[in-house]
C-alpha cells in the first residue's frame, strides 16, 4: 500500500472512530435526559441509539467518506441509508456473539470482554462502511 493511500485510510480511521466517540456522547446524554424526563429505559435507548446513528450516517457520510456514499447536497442515497441500517445491524450481532464467547465459553468478564470486542467491532465496523455502505458506485446505482 503506497504511503498516501495508507496515510489516507489513517486519517479515515481516526475520523471513523471520532465521530463514534461523539455519537456515543449524543446517545449517552440523550438517554440520560429521557430517563431525567420521566421517560421508560426502553423507548429511551430506543430513541437515543437511534440519535446516534443518525448522527453516524450524517457525519461519516459527510466527513469521513465524503464523495464516496451518494450523497448529494442535503441529501444521503437510499440504498446507502439501507446498507448503513444493516451493516449497524450486523456489527451490533457481531458484538453480541463476541461477547457470549468471551463470557460464556472463556469466563471473561463482561466489562473486560466489551473491552477487545470493541477494538474487534470497530476495525470491521470502519472497513464494512468504507467498502461497503459508503462505497463508490455508478451514478445508475445511486439513491
Amino acid at each position: 500500500m503506497p504511503g498516501e493511500t495508507r496515510r489516507r485510510l489513517g486519517a479515515q480511521f481516526i475520523a471513523f472512530n471520532l465521530i463514534g466517540l461523539l455519537n456515543t456522547a449524543i446517545d449517552f446524554a440523550l438517554f440520560a435526559l429521557l430517563v431525567w424526563a420521566g421517560v421508560n429505559y426502553v423507548p429511551a435507548q430506543a430513541a437515543a441509539y437511534a440519535a446516534g446513528m443518525a448522527s453516524s450516517l450524517l457525519l461519516n457520510s459527510r466527513i469521513t467518506f465524503r464523495g464516496t456514499s451518494g450523497a448529494s447536497g442535503a441529501r444521503i442515497a437510499g440504498r446507502t441509508v439501507l446498507r448503513f441500517i444493516a451493516w449497524n445491524l450486523f456489527v451490533l450481532a457481531l458484538s453480541l456473539l463476541l461477547l457470549a464467547l468471551l463470557t460464556e465459553l472463556l469466563g471473561i468478564g463482561e466489562a473486560m470482554a466489551k473491552v477487545p470486542v470493541t477494538a474487534v467491532t470497530a476495525v470491521v465496523n470502519f472497513f464494512g462502511s468504507k467498502r461497503w455502505v459508503f462505497a463508490a458506485r455508478s451514478e445508475g446505482e445511486r439513491g
